[in-house]
């Protein structure tokens, strides 16, 4: 949770539970794929919040601690559904490989980009493990660029997974649809692509 600290500009953040007095759980959004996220809206009415359970007051520069690492682990969804799509696709070749050898994204294409934002991933990983570079632009540049590159690829191996398929694939109620769904939440989840593309043109190029 965050919240505006009375009497300042400055805002706290604070870890709650459903369980304290005064505060209820809506649900307010029904999704067409990854449900399980579970969003909920959170109303406080009178909620006292111990000291024990503030993260932060003020909390910018932790937010600009943790953002690294909280963009970087939403590209794990991305890697996901990108590798269930090249699964797919390769089941698909086993039938219809004779046409599917003129799409322009091939499967192949496609693993070999999934490989290389995975090692890229990995790569970032370790060096945010190892040593922290929370200030870091150029760093958190990285970050992001790979954090867009999942949405993007997210949805061109959906796409190409529905053309391997063919008619199949437009079956309701079927894997390769949901997975089209699922890439759609991959890029539009907060933050979503397009305020990816707005945080990259605002920061430094890297070297």
């Amino acid at each position: 949770m965050v919240a505006k600290i009375a009497g300042s500009d400055d805002y706290l953040m604070a870890i709650v539970s459903d369980r304290l007095p005064g505060l209820t759980l809506k649900s307010t959004a029904h999704f067409i794929a990854l449900e399980g996220s579970n969003t909920f809206s959170c109303q406080l009415r009178q909620v006292f919040v111990s000291d024990e359970w503030i993260l932060a007051a003020p909390c910018a520069d932790y937010i600009d601690r943790i953002k690294p690492g909280f963009v970087l682990a939403q590209v794990g969804m991305g890697l996901g559904v990108i590798q269930a799509c090249v699964d797919s696709m390769k089941r698909s070749n086993q039938r219809y490989d004779h046409v599917n050898n003129y799409l322009d994204d091939s499967v192949d294409r496609i693993e070999a980009d999934l490989g290389r934002l995975r090692s890229q991933t990995y790569a970032l990983a370790d060096t945010l493990n190892a040593r922290p570079p929370y200030c870091d632009p150029g760093f958190l540049r990285r970050v992001v660029q790979a954090r867009a590159d999942a949405s993007e690829l997210s949805l061109r191996a959906s796409q190409a997974d529905m053309l391997h398929a063919g008619a199949r694939s437009y079956l309701q109620g079927g894997a390769i649809e949901r997975r089209l769904r699922e890439a759609y939440f991959v890029a539009m989840v907060t933050p979503a692509l397009k305020h990816l593309k707005k945080v990259l043109q605002n920061l430094p190029a890297t070297p």
